[in-house]
Formats: structure tokens, C-alpha cells, sequence
């Protein structure tokens, strides 16, 4: 699907949040190795995306609950910081640019480091 100046829209867009979770549950399972065999996990480990885009709202807070609970905040943080950085280095790859930099970068040097980590 195109915008009116010819730019490509998702289809189907997607919350950073929910793929950060999604992203996560093989390590969850890992660490709760139960879980593979209930659902949602089991469609989210099968990699089907189209089973998992039909997941319903109950199945991805189970998700959320599964991927974003359990740990101290310094613990969270460090997860999503190395998630944005592993992100930002594919995107910046496909870009031609070898080294990613993310926002907090720059204002950490702007303001000699954030007063507040913004995740």
C-alpha cells in the first residue's frame, strides 16, 4: 500500500514493544522450559508469522507478562539496550553504515549523560 507521494505504508504495522516481546520468548523458554509446549509460545517458537499475527490480545499479554516480568529494572534495561543496539546495527548494516549509534549517544555527549534512562 502507497501514501499519496508514492512512499510505502506497512500493511500491518506492529509495535516495537510487541516484537521486542516476541523476540524474547526463546530466551524466556529457555529459562522456563515448560512453556514450550502452551500457547502462545509454541506459535511464537514456531516462527509462523502468519499463526502469529492472528494471535489474540489474551495470548500477547501473556507474552508480555512472560517477556517483561521476573527481572530488576538495571536487568530490563540492559536487555532492551542490547536489543535496540543489535536493531539499530542490522538496519545500519543494510544502510552501508558500520557503526550504529543510537539516540542516547548523542545526548549522552550533548548533556554529559541523561538524568533519566528513558527506558
Amino acid at each position: 500500500m502507497f501514501d499519496q507521494d508514492g512512499t510505502l505504508w506497512v500493511e500491518h504495522p506492529m509495535y516495537t514493544q510487541v516484537v521486542y516481546c516476541l523476540e524474547r520468548v526463546p530466551a524466556v523458554v529457555a529459562r522456563r522450559p515448560g512453556l514450550k509446549n502452551f500457547e502462545p509460545f509454541k506459535t511464537v517458537l514456531s516462527g509462523d508469522r502468519e499463526a502469529m499475527a492472528k494471535l489474540s490480545m489474551r495470548d500477547l499479554e501473556k507474552i508480555l507478562v512472560a517477556t517483561l516480568t521476573g527481572m530488576s529494572v538495571e536487568e530490563f534495561n540492559a536487555e532492551a539496550r542490547k536489543w535496540i543496539e543489535a536493531a539499530a546495527g542490522i538496519r545500519n548494516r543494510a544502510n552501508g553504515s558500520h557503526h550504529a549509534r543510537s539516540d542516547w549517544d548523542f545526548e549522552a555527549e550533548r548533556t554529559g549523560g541523561p538524568e533519566v534512562d528513558p527506558l
